[in-house]
């Protein structure tokens, strides 16, 4: 099995890590090909955007550490040149926690 084969959530090739990806609730949220840099270095650097959700920052760390997923693991290194991991939340969620939080500063009831 080719390693980036293995990674590439859509791949006809059977991918054992959706199995503790999915264990922990996880989603993928977007999954495309990249085909041309448009504000950056002129070299193609990716071939792949992958986003995914997990319910939480535990759950993900929990699949993470799992022995499972870090035997599988190893495959994944040989199939990527270069990679980057950011956990992010989405902005929505953020500005509607700061509201939330300056209503119940001013006493306000929150829904």
């Amino acid at each position: 099995m080719k390693a980036s084969a293995a990674w590439r959530p859509t791949s006809a090739t059977p991918r054992p890590w959706l199995r503790s990806f999915r264990g922990v609730g996880g989603r993928v949220l977007v999954s495309v090909e990249a085909h041309e840099t448009v504000i950056g270095p002129a070299a193609r650097e990716w071939d792949m955007v992958l986003i995914v959700e997990y319910r939480s920052r535990r759950k993900f760390l929990e699949m993470a550490t799992d022995a499972e997923y870090l035997k599988i693991h190893e495959h994944r290194a040989p199939g990527l040149a270069d990679s980057r991991l950011l956990a992010f939340e989405a902005l929505c969620r953020l500005a509607a926690r700061a509201a939330s939080r300056e209503a119940e500063r001013r006493g306000e009831a929150v829904l």
